[in-house]
């Protein structure tokens, strides 16, 4: 019974952490779930909303809640119907519609909408996605936001020879960079960032294993001397 009093001592804790460690313990009878679930603090909410097992009444409470940290979590849970992705998909909050967009399993209408979302680390994490079709990856390799653009170089292996002679020519210098550190670049492409204005881009050429004699002698006449320098290592 001793056991029973310190539980029931942490249960009504000051201190929402204690009170979210106890929501996680897997043991608990419906009647502290229900308990926990109408709790203060978001965080404990949280807790309760990320359980292996919830019941429905308990779950629609949850899924409805006032707070994006509690409604994330609900957005995380692998046992949602395509309705209620949707919905978390359609949350007025970033950080919701984000929990979505990490969900391994998504319809496409959902991906293609999650796409064109206003949050661009939602946009973000959909380029990390192996399952887009043309008109999406055409579409994020426009965006408007230079690290979605950085996000699909990076995560996209397979990028359509346009899309990656245009990003090649991009405005944004970090757009290049990462262009520059692309495997099985074309030598045209190497040749052409091997003289950008960015020393940064350049150095990511400088740092390629596939350069071919006419790329090495340009980068060993470059302005900085640590770019001369490597050039010069290789053509001893």
């Amino acid at each position: 019974s001793s056991d029973l009093d310190i539980f029931q001592k942490l249960l009504h804790d000051n201190h929402f952490a204690i009170r979210s460690a106890i929501a996680k313990h897997p043991d608990l009878s419906d009647a502290l779930i229900q308990y926990l679930s109408q709790d203060e603090h978001h965080e404990v909410r949280s807790a309760v909303a990320s359980r292996d097992i919830l019941d429905d009444d308990i779950f629609q409470k949850l899924l409805h809640d006032k707070h994006p940290v509690v409604r994330s979590a609900i957005a995380r849970r692998l046992d949602l119907t395509h309705e209620e992705v949707q919905q978390l998909a359609e949350d007025e909050n970033d950080c919701v519609r984000f929990a979505v967009s990490e969900r391994e399993i998504l319809s496409k209408p959902l991906v293609l909408k999650l796409s064109q979302d206003p949050f661009w680390m939602v946009r973000a994490i959909i380029t990390m996605r192996q399952d887009l079709d043309d008109e999406i990856i055409e579409r994020l390799s426009q965006d408007e936001k230079a690290e979605v653009r950085h996000h699909l170089i990076t995560n996209q292996p397979n990028l359509d020879d346009a899309i990656v002679q245009r990003l090649a020519q991009d405005n944004d210098f970090l757009t290049r960079y990462f262009i520059a550190e692309r495997p099985n670049l074309d030598m045209s492409l190497i040749r052409q960032l091997s003289q950008d204005s960015n020393v940064s881009v350049r150095r990511a050429i400088a740092e390629r294993s596939d350069l071919d004699d006419d790329v090495i002698q340009q980068l060993s006449k470059d302005e900085k001397e640590f770019i001369r320098d490597a050039m010069k290592k290789r053509l001893k």
